[in-house]
């Protein structure tokens, strides 16, 4: 028994040196060792995560962090900015605001300029003091819009009365003030007064209350019953020729605005 014992002692080295393996000499394609061959599996490359990616990079995080902090701070400011900047215009220009409004285009293109701006000061805007200082401002254009209505409200008041007073005056004197009282109030009506009367077979304005010429198409606006007989009263004169259009709305003007 301990011969047999001895042999097989003696054969085991020789039946595991087959399976040893030095992997000092595996290589890869590129030719190195152990450590290329393990490296492909470093920072996920074939089970990683891209999570764990990103951890392994804070810095880059944090600047895209960053960024989108300032384009969201971008995309308030100039939505804030827009919102309030054409009610101010409209209210000087009395058109209305839309025609002051960002298009898409400058829209995208100032809030990219913003965000830089924002990124480069490394300022970091506060959203409730906007909304604050947003609703403020709309607090006083509607304020600043109320009291230009109310001016316009009263001129209007004041126009009429005067128009009624030229129209009764029983002097020259009396027309006179009457008409500067007329011109005086409606040059805070913000409206345009009409100066061209003349309309065609289907009674309708041949010009816009600007003074241009419209194509038949485009007509859509007829007078006033006390402005159509007025067109009918100065088409002639007493002793009956035709007044030329432009006698005809010079006359009108005077007996609906007071001028001379």
């Amino acid at each position: 028994m301990e011969n047999l014992l001895e042999e097989l002692e003696k054969q085991e080295p020789e039946k595991t040196d087959g399976l040893q393996f030095d992997f000092s000499e595996a290589e890869t394609d590129s030719g190195g060792g152990t450590e290329d061959i393990f490296s492909q599996f470093d920072n996920g490359g074939f089970f990683g995560d891209e999570d764990e990616q990103d951890e392994d990079n804070p810095g880059k995080n944090e600047k895209e962090a960053r960024q989108d902090f300032y384009k969201a701070a971008a995309r308030q400011y100039v939505a804030t900015f827009d919102a309030v900047v054409p009610k101010l215009a409209s209210l000087y220009s009395r058109g209305p605001s839309e025609n002051y409004k960002f298009s898409q285009e400058d829209r995208e293109e100032y809030e990219t300029v913003t965000a830089a701006f924002f990124e480069s000061i490394e300022w970091h805007p506060d959203p409730k003091a906007m909304f604050l200082g947003f609703t403020g401002m709309l607090c006083v254009v509607i304020y600043l819009k109320a009291a230009d209505d109310k001016k316009r409200i009263e001129a209007e008041r004041r126009a009429t009365e005067a128009a009624k007073k030229w129209k009764t005056a029983k002097t020259e004197e009396e027309r006179a003030q009457a008409n500067f009282e007329m011109k005086e109030a409606s040059q805070h009506t913000g409206k345009t007064l009409r100066q061209r009367f003349s309309i065609d077979n289907d009674g309708f304005y041949e010009r816009s209350v600007t003074g241009k010429y419209l194509k038949k198409e485009d007509r859509t606006e007829k007078p006033t019953p006390e402005v159509r007989e007025l067109i009918r009263k100065y088409e002639f004169f007493a002793d009956g020729t035709p007044r030329s259009q432009g006698q005809i709305n010079a006359a009108i003007r005077a007996e609906l605005y007071g001028e001379e």
